[in-house]
Formats: C-alpha cells, structure tokens, sequence
C-alpha cells in the first residue's frame, strides 16, 4: 500500500515537471515556425529567410477576368510578368532588371497578400503586377512570338532566384512604371512614405518614349463638372485662371499642391480626377477650354522602364540599373537574405 501511494506520488510529480518544462517548449516551437499558411496567404514573420517562402515555388495569380486562381510555378510567374509588363523588344540588361523587381514584387505578395482579392496571393491587374499566360502573350505578338518568348525566358533564367535587398533584408517596394520626365519621384511624395532606397534619381533621354509626353483638352463647363461632383468645398467660380493655380511642386516635378477654388489639393488626387498620364502637368486656360500637359508615364517612382533601357542601351548592367533607381540596393539570391 505505502509503495503503491509512493509510487503514485513520483507519476503525478514526475507529470507536472513533464507539463511545466516541454509543454512550452512545444507551443514556443509551433508559434515561431518561420512561416504559416493562413487562407492560401503566407503570414509575414520578422526576421526569417525567404528560402521558405521561395520553395513554395508556386504562385496562386488571381484571374479577375474570369474569376479564378490559376496556379503557377514561381519562374514561370515571373516570365508572364516580365513579358506584359515591358516591351520585348527592349535591351535585355533591361528585362533583367525588370525581371529581378517582378520576383522581388511577387515574394513580397507571397508574404503579404493583396488586399484586393480574397483569395490567391497576387492578382493580375496593374494594381499588382500586369499577367498574361505567356502562350497568350506568344500569340499578341503574332510573328515575332517565338523569337521574343526565347529572348525573355533566357534572360529570366539567367536571374533565377535573384532578388533585391536593402540592408540585407528583402526590399519592400520594388516600384517601377513606364515613363519618367527626366527624374524619378520620391516615394513619400506619392505614396506618404519615406523609403530610404526609393528617392528622386534623374532619369535621362526618355524623350523617345511615345508616353513621354501627352495632352488632353477639356472644356471649361466640363472641368467645372468635375472638379464640382469630385471636390464639394472648392466652390469654383469662373475666373479660372486666378482661382486654379499650382503652388509647388516635389522634388521629381510632380505637382505637389494645387489650388482650386477655395480648396487645395495634392497633384496625385488631381490627376486621378482628370485621367492624366502623370501627376506632372502644366494648365493653360484658353477661352472656353483648359490644356493639361503632362510629362511621363506612370507614378515615377523607382524604376522607369525607358529609364532602363536607355541606361542598359548606353552600356549598363542589370545590377546598375537597379542600383541607380533604388539607392543603397543590392542584388541577393533569395534564400540568403531575411524578411524585414
């Protein structure tokens, strides 16, 4: 009997160290797995390498044409972005480059999500990263299609597993557009974030791009119209001239504040009303019409596109052109740099 309850004393004392010491331990190990899948999205953790992440090796794109998932391995994701995203006929330093900011983008969206779908990881539209099936897109280049999907899918291999980094950790915000006005943007100037690597660069000889300038016309009655449904307090009268002026602009150009009427508001906001290529424009009011002009295409901020291949046409390497645009970058193999 005395054994017995003895015995029975050690099991239950032995049982509670048991419960104290690996239990703990346990959950400790489960909560900082370095990565958990949660709604086909990845959750981002501090500090963790992306080789996780990369050996997913697949991407769940979001087709919002016809409202689907379309599975597809990682490599093969980045070829169809590249491939929408900039001219094939570009220099290939170029589409490296391009190709580097697509992975950098789509391993981001790995960790993160987008928050315009409810599932999948990426979506397809511009408000991520323009897709298109590389057999489609071999078809819309009719018959050029085989020579271009070669000169792409060579470039891309010849940067697998590259991405970019800032201080050792995965960058963020590989931003890139179409066309810049002879400078890039600074990033808290349109997106009111202050990104160290993402500063106004000059960005020369973009004049060749057909996107390089634009103009629109619009009758005084109709911007009136607009300006009204899309700002309630302006209250603008009929002296346009005097009452809708630029007041200054940030460092790359883009008109920071303009005033109209009794309100003032910011360039971005402007050009979305208006439809404008870019948010650096010029007004000029004539009689019974108003001209905007612009310069360049896109947000301009980080990388041009023209930017880089005038760059990569003048002699420049891939790694050069994406430390040109983002400042203080460098070029990694994923699975050795972490997640900020």
């Amino acid at each position: 009997m005395i054994n017995r309850k003895i015995l029975e004393s050690v099991t239950f004392i032995v049982t509670i160290i048991v419960s104290i010491v690996f239990i703990p331990i346990l959950f400790g190990f489960l909560s900082s797995s370095s990565m958990a899948e949660s709604n086909n999205k990845v959750e981002k953790v501090k500090n963790k390498k992306l080789v996780d992440v990369v050996n997913l090796k697949e991407v769940e794109v979001y087709i919002s044409k016809e409202n689907k998932v379309e599975k597809v391995p990682l490599e093969e994701y980045v070829l169809s972005v590249v491939s929408s995203e900039m001219p094939a006929t570009f220099h290939e330093e170029a589409l490296k480059a391009q190709s580097i900011l697509a992975r950098t983008f789509v391993i981001n969206k790995l960790i993160t999500g987008c928050n315009n779908i409810k599932e999948g990881n990426i979506c397809d539209t511009t408000h991520c990263q323009a897709y298109l099936n590389v057999n489609e897109k071999k078809k819309a280049w009719g018959k050029d299609g085989d020579e271009y999907l070669k000169k792409i899918k060579k470039v891309v291999k010849e940067t697998e597993g590259k991405v970019l980094s800032y201080n050792d950790k995965l960058v963020k915000y590989p931003q890139y557009f179409s066309t810049s006005s002879g400078n890039t943007e600074d990033a808290v100037a349109v997106f009111s974030e202050d990104v160290p690597y993402l500063k106004s660069v000059e960005s020369p000889g973009e004049e060749i791009s057909p996107k390089y300038e634009s103009e629109i016309s619009i009758s005084i009655s109709d911007f009136k119209s607009k300006i009204k449904k899309s700002i309630s307090n302006s209250d603008l009268g009929n002296n346009i001239t005097e009452e809708v002026k630029i007041l200054n602009r940030n460092t790359g150009g883009t008109v920071n504040d303009i005033k109209i009427g009794k309100a003032t508001i910011k360039g971005k906001e402007f050009r979305k009303i208006f439809g404008l290529n870019s948010a650096n424009f010029t007004l000029e009011v004539l009689d019974d019409n108003i001209k905007i002009k612009c310069l360049g295409y896109g947000h301009g901020v980080g990388m041009s596109q023209w930017g880089a291949n005038v760059m990569a046409k003048e002699g420049s390497k891939y790694d050069e052109i994406l430390e040109h645009y983002f400042k203080g970058s460098k070029i990694e193999e994923s699975n050795k740099i972490l997640i900020e």
